[in-house]
């Protein structure tokens, strides 16, 4: 790994880990607090004021160097070592420069609106438009370039076809209208929702670039505030 890219004491940066049990994606602010040999000793993550430790084996770190973001794949050596409590990692693969074309994730709650489509029109606006009174509000729960989570009150099936409108603020005001499938549908008991994992489908290029550059915002914006929690 290069130096330049490598992380440094002082850093903050995002612990993304996946949980073994219920394979719920989860991230944690964090800040390098030391670095021996390959060790990196990070703040142990916080949620609502309380330490909570990570189950999965592995995590992805993501930092900021500069103006870019990186990632690196991490094991989990040791957790709730020293006071403050730290989590050590170990990187198990290549730095790699996330603000790029990658599909970053990240937790954003935004409202949309979600409309069946059994088939892909060729004019989306129209077919909007016509069938707009048939739309149905949702939240997003977060987001990428190539999909998003959706919280929804109906019933939603693995395959069912949708049109999905929302619009973000940042860094400036963007509205999108992107046919999507549905590839997985949990129920959400406790509060009466599906929240379905939404893959995007026959997005143009430009709106791919714009829709990143969006998400590659809010990343950062994350990132320097700590302000990353965990789902749920």
């Amino acid at each position: 790994m290069k130096k330049d890219k490598r992380p440094a004491i002082g850093d903050r940066g995002i612990l993304k880990a996946i949980d073994p049990n219920n394979k719920k994606v989860e991230y944690y602010s964090t800040r390098v607090e030391d670095i021996s040999g390959d060790i990196i000793a990070c703040s142990q993550p916080m949620h609502s004021q309380a330490y909570v430790k990570i189950w999965s084996p592995t995590v992805e770190f993501t930092y900021i160097k500069g103006n870019a973001i990186f990632s690196l794949s991490c094991e989990v050596i040791k957790q709730r070592v020293g006071n403050p409590p730290q989590i050590l990692i170990r990187p198990v693969g290549d730095i790699k420069r996330s603000d790029r074309r990658q599909e970053v994730r990240v937790p954003w709650l935004i409202p949309a609106s979600v409309l069946f489509a059994d088939h892909l029109p060729a004019d989306l606006e129209a077919y909007w438009k016509e069938h707009y009174p048939e739309t149905i509000d949702a939240t997003i729960l977060d987001l990428s370039a190539g999909g998003c989570r959706l919280s929804v009150q109906e019933s939603l099936k693995v395959n069912d076809r949708l049109l999905i409108r929302f619009c973000v603020s940042q860094p400036i005001e963007r509205c999108f209208l992107v046919p999507s499938v549905v590839k997985r549908v949990e129920k959400d008991d406790e509060n009466g929702l599906f929240v379905a994992g939404i893959q995007f489908m026959s997005i143009t290029d430009n709106d791919k670039d714009k829709l990143f550059s969006c998400i590659f915002f809010k990343q950062r914006e994350l990132i320097q505030k700590g302000s990353y929690e965990p789902e749920g």
